[in-house]
């Protein structure tokens, strides 16, 4: 069980400032999200969550998905760990809903207790935490990454543990060939080799590359009850390490063709387009065994449209397969596409020239306010409206690929839809004597907010 997918930490963000969550009462208990305990499911749904360590060490995630599509929305299940509730954050459509805390994560020796539960049914996952710290850190120190082995012999694997005592070692070998794994083995938490037997590695006569791994243990907990599907669990994985093996004879039956790859990257993708902004491009250059090209290899950008930039050098040259320089913005706004070219190959990739516009957001008055901005020729992605100072507490959002100035409270303009209230409820007025936050997000993702009280 590698490759298990966690959300960034942008993601988030951007999900809570189009989506938000309200404490309104929407008619029902469970996150304020309007199902709670109230109309009872007639089918099961499919239930996955993550437990840190993952992308942070302290942070619990989960999805929660109805088996049947016109079944109850998900959207309103109480969920908690330990008794903490998880705060529902946001959803792809009404038959799923994801959930995210960061004051919840994994805790070793700790029994955990996970309570889903959605109308008169529910679900639940107990287990304990294996006694290994989240710190803990895995080194591989034979073989060596990007090291050869010959089909037939043993493979000595060795490795350190730092940070702490594992409870179980678990070893894979992975495959891009054939996108899965070859090879498994668990073993107890001090061992700290492993011989992976040539009879084993008999059998990968056919791969050119494997990618072998060893971890402090992958876990998985099923959840059981009424409302869980049977293939519903909880999984945490613990820190790990891996390194790439190649096979010394090579692929006999298709002997693998040396592929040259051109990456083109920049510091920053938006300049001011104001003739100063500027920013670096990096070109890097490898085949698909990762080998760098040789150093000294020129390479030359180029920008279309002509003179939205300028390169300085217009040519460099590798190190480390990697050739830099510098980019600067003129005075034309728009998307310049920038080439790098070598004798490898090219890639391009778009800069984004930015009009140099100062903008302003104004609210009226009243429990229905008009929202606009200047300049008025700007286009928005974003809207929102939230009570001022307690957090993430939305009153209406909307969203779009651009909607217009001005923008009247409840009333969704062409180029854009609501993302809260869901389903397209209206909106509460306002309040006489409430603070709210007024915020407008452009094409960059920029937020101008403005505070607004009536």
């Amino acid at each position: 069980m590698k490759k298990l997918a966690s959300f960034s930490i942008p993601f988030i963000v951007l999900v809570l400032l189009f989506v938000g969550c309200s404490d309104d009462d929407n008619g029902g208990t469970g996150n304020g999200n309007g199902n709670g305990n109230g109309e009872e499911p007639s089918g099961k749904y499919l239930i996955w969550a993550n437990l840190g360590p993952g992308l942070l060490m302290s942070n619990f995630e989960a999805s929660v998905w109805a088996v049947d599509t016109t079944d109850v929305s998900p959207i309103g299940c109480d969920f908690t760990v330990n008794g903490e509730e998880i705060p529902y954050l946001t959803t792809i459509d009404s038959t799923d809903a994801y959930f995210f805390s960061t004051s919840v994560g994994y805790e070793m020796s700790t029994s955990y207790n996970i309570v889903v539960s959605l109308g008169g049914k529910s679900a639940t996952c107990n287990f304990t935490t294996p006694a290994t710290p989240a710190a803990a850190d895995v080194d591989i120190t034979s073989p060596a990454s990007e090291s050869f082995f010959t089909p037939g012999d043993n493979i000595d694997l060795e490795w350190t543990i730092s940070g702490g005592t594992a409870e179980n070692i678990h070893i894979s070998v992975w495959v891009d060939e054939e996108d899965e794994y070859i090879f498994e083995e668990n073993l107890s938490g001090t061992a700290t080799s492993y011989t992976i037997s040539g009879a084993t590695t008999a059998g990968w006569s056919d791969y050119f590359e494997v990618d072998i791994s060893v971890d402090l243990g992958e876990y998985i907990y099923p959840f059981t009850g009424e409302l869980a599907e049977i293939t519903s669990f909880t999984v945490f994985v613990l820190p790990g390490a891996s390194v790439f093996v190649y096979n010394e004879e090579g692929d006999t039956i298709n002997p693998p063709d040396t592929i040259w790859s051109t990456y083109v990257s920049f510091d920053d993708y938006y300049l001011d387009a104001n003739g100063t902004s500027s920013t670096q491009v990096h070109a890097f250059i490898d085949d698909n065994f990762y080998n760098s090209c040789p150093d000294n290899t020129p390479v030359t950008f180029s920008v279309s449209p002509s003179g939205l930039v300028s390169f300085d050098p217009a040519t460099a040259y590798t190190s480390g397969g990697t050739a830099t320089a510098t980019i600067t913005a003129g005075t034309t706004h728009g998307n310049a596409t920038i080439t790098a070219t070598s004798s490898y190959g090219s890639d391009e990739e778009i800069l984004y020239l930015i009009e140099d516009i100062e903008l302003e957001l104004f609210v009226s008055g009243g429990a229905t306010p008009t929202i606009s901005w200047t300049p008025t020729d700007q286009n928005m992605i974003g809207l929102f409206i939230r009570r001022a100072g307690i957090g993430i507490n939305n009153m209406w959002t909307i969203a779009g690929a651009g909607f217009s100035s001005p923008v009247a409270y409840g009333e969704v303009p062409s180029g854009a839809t609501q993302a809260y209230p869901l389903g397209g409820v209206t909106p509460d007025p306002l309040e006489s004597g409430t603070d709210y936050t007024v915020g407008i997000v452009n094409m960059l993702g920029d937020t101008i907010s403005t505070s607004y009280s009536f």
